[in-house]
């Protein structure tokens, strides 16, 4: 009996893990392929120096001020380009 309450046990723990791991492969950002994000808006997180965070639908992104000045968290930012998986960003007007 103890060894089928610890079997089953087991099996139901794999199992969430399972789910979990298949969960969060989902959630994953491409590594390769098109991104459309141009022209999207973006919120500022931390201060672009010209480098920083920013939240774009939902998702923090590596993001570089395409004027080289800084960016004040909380900003506006329109995404003009992109370098690499770094997102080139202007204020928005």
């Amino acid at each position: 009996m103890r060894l089928s309450f610890v079997t089953i046990l087991v099996a139901i723990v794999a199992a969430l893990g399972i789910a979990l791991i298949a969960a969060l492969w989902r959630r994953k950002k491409a590594g390769t392929g098109n991104v459309n994000l141009l022209g999207e808006t973006a919120r500022v997180v931390s201060l672009l120096n010209p480098e920083g965070t920013v939240l774009v639908f939902g998702e923090l992104w590596r993001a570089k001020s395409n004027s080289g000045h800084f960016i004040q968290p909380h900003a506006r930012v329109r995404i003009v380009g992109f370098q690499g998986h770094l997102l080139l960003v202007e204020v928005c007007d």
